[in-house]
């Protein structure tokens, strides 16, 4: 298997090391510099032009979301990570915006990182080698600061206009695991509902995504969120392949995302 080649930069001495030990002892990563602030992160991409880029966030001089804002455009073809012990919405967007192609917490266990990085990766390169859709996107997410500002209203009655004025084809996806209110905005009792769905085994096939899909009498179609509060999942990647599977079977999907920023909702808002 052929190493990825990969540029971190971390302005902790202690993590950086530590990042730098567990990749090159991996055999999955060829490291082309450890950079200890964007600045000499953008120095080593414009010398080496790596695969991947791990960027921490809060890095003295350049920070990360600068860094990776430059990176991206010396070197497109570097997917962007961006490391951060933060759940600042705003951070994630501007990171989002600046070119960043997804998000890791610290604290990670090592071969969580790993993971996640190989992981990351592969889902870019399928987008971009033209295995994943590449048409116009018609995923809409909504999400907000915080709970009942009316988000879900306005989904759904975008949804629903959607489906009545211009005859579309619309799916709903609640994935508020706290307060799921999709379904009785659409005048339907609790029905089984994503979480169900994601303790399936292989909750990716089309044919049981299609079991949890109803049709409301508005014409909008819906993948409720679970009855009850439950615990956050974080099978993010999950989520995300779900969407992307029924994706060609509907004109829009519309995502309704929890106000607090989690795995789930960055890949949401980045796909």
């Amino acid at each position: 298997m052929q190493k990825l080649r990969i540029c971190i930069a971390e302005d902790s001495k202690v993590v950086r090391a530590a990042i730098q030990s567990l990749l090159t002892n991996s055999g999955y990563f060829e490291l082309v510099g450890a950079a200890q602030d964007g600045r000499e992160a953008l120095d080593i991409c414009k010398d080496s032009k790596p695969q991947v880029v791990l960027l921490d966030v809060s890095m003295p001089g350049m920070d990360g979301i600068e860094a990776a804002r430059q990176i991206t455009a010396i070197c497109p073809d570097s997917v962007v990570i961006m490391l951060s012990s933060q759940d600042d919405m705003d951070v994630i967007r501007e990171a989002l915006k600046a070119g960043a192609r997804d998000f890791i917490r610290k604290p990670v266990h090592g071969p969580e990182l790993i993971q996640k990085i190989l992981s990351i990766y592969a889902r870019e390169g399928s987008r971009r080698s033209g295995t994943a859709d590449t048409g116009r996107r018609k995923i809409i997410t909504l999400t907000s600061p915080k709970t009942g500002v009316g988000t879900t209203t306005i989904a759904i009655n975008t949804a629903v206009c959607m489906v009545k004025k211009f005859r579309k084809r619309v799916l709903a996806i609640d994935l508020d695991f706290n307060y799921a209110d999709t379904s009785h905005c659409l005048g339907r009792k609790t029905q089984p509902s994503i979480g169900e769905l994601l303790g399936q085994t292989d909750p990716q096939r089309l044919e049981n995504i299609r079991k949890y899909i109803i049709e409301t009498a508005s014409g909008v179609h819906l993948l409720p969120g679970p009855a009850s509060p439950m615990p956050q999942i974080s099978r993010e990647s999950a989520v995300e392949t779900i969407i992307r599977a029924v994706e060609p079977d509907f004109d829009f999907v519309f995502v309704d995302l929890v106000p607090s920023p989690t795995d789930v909702w960055v890949r949401c808002l980045e796909s």
